[in-house]
């Protein structure tokens, strides 16, 4: 990390822009979920809610890996093996 210090601000603006693409999923996805309540033939909005959910679920092990590196550095070992393992589950 002290190796590292100069780069605390380029690091900050990556978590900044990879937590946001991750939160717009998952607000546009439960969003086409709520319109789906309101339109007569939905198939399409569900459709969409499913294919952005799960590009947003895709990214859970990069999001594990920021939240990990901010709030529980010390103990990094033991969280960046699941992590890594979910985020480069390549099954599909």
């Amino acid at each position: 990390m002290s190796t590292t210090k100069g780069q605390n601000i380029a690091r900050r603006l990556l978590a900044l822009i990879i937590t946001s693409v991750w939160l717009l999923q998952y607000i546009a996805s439960m969003a086409l979920d709520l319109a789906t309540v309101w339109v007569e033939d939905s198939i399409k909005i569900t459709e969409s809610s499913l294919i952005i959910g799960q590009r947003a679920e895709s990214m859970n092990g990069a999001m594990m890996l920021i939240l990990a590196f901010y709030f529980a550095a010390p103990h990094m070992s033991k969280i960046v093996g699941g992590a890594l393992t979910k985020f480069g589950d390549k099954k599909r």
